[in-house]
């Protein structure tokens, strides 16, 4: 059994229930429903699952020196401080329509996590919070950007036994006492529209396929270049 919840009206519908309501396709030039994107239930108060969930997202710029021995060594042997690591640090906050919280104390349907990146290499994060209703959901978003902002975090470097190398982890907590600059962050992390629309939704997709065309054709001509 499931329950999934109207981010609408908040009505909400068993599995059985859910499957027999109408349904519209995911993108609506879609040629081709079945093969591609699909299609989603539609409430009968005109919510578009999937498509019209709440979320939030905050993004911002980490530029973070690996350690202070890193420097030195490059002081030695460059005499000029290393240049910082730039970290893409990415919080995302959403409905998730579904109750993830059947099994546990009471219903789940909003979560947090946090997903930081950087070039040349990945940076693993652990974190992830639930939350019952979208009051809890969006005060905690707003207080993760606040750890983040306020140097709240921590990144270490440990050692992965299973693909036995060294990994970047990235830690957010109020225990960590971080002393940064204002520098260290590329202004302030900014929040994108808590309401998305369709039309947004449909503008998500185009940025992606344009993404994937510009890296197909990157690729044929690197191919192309090295004469394979």
């Amino acid at each position: 059994m499931s329950e999934w919840k109207c981010g609408g009206c908040g009505v909400v519908y068993s599995f059985e229930e859910f499957i027999a309501l109408n349904k519209i396709q995911m993108v609506a030039d879609d040629p081709d429903p079945i093969k591609n994107y699909g299609y989603t239930p539609v409430c009968v108060c005109g919510y578009r699952f999937h498509l019209d969930k709440w979320f939030m997202k905050s993004t911002g710029t980490i530029f973070h020196y690996v350690t202070v021995f890193h420097n030195l060594l490059n002081i030695c042997s460059f005499g000029k401080l290393c240049k910082p690591h730039e970290i893409r640090v990415d919080i995302s906050t959403a409905d998730l329509e579904l109750n993830l919280g059947m099994l546990s104390k009471g219903d789940i349907y909003y979560e947090s996590m946090i997903f930081p990146s950087r070039r040349g290499g990945g940076v693993e994060c652990q974190y992830q919070e639930r939350y019952p209703g979208k009051e809890w959901a969006s005060a905690d978003h707003q207080h993760l950007r606040y750890l983040l902002e306020t140097g709240k975090y921590l990144i270490s470097y440990r050692w992965d036994g299973y693909d036995r190398k060294f990994v970047w982890v990235f830690d957010l907590s109020e225990e960590h006492n971080r002393i940064i600059s204002k520098s260290e962050l590329e202004g302030d992390i900014v929040t994108e529209s808590p309401e998305p629309t369709f039309a947004h939704q449909q503008m998500l997709r185009k940025d992606s396929k344009e993404e994937r065309e510009e890296m197909k054709k990157g690729i044929e001509e690197l191919t192309k270049a090295l004469g394979r």
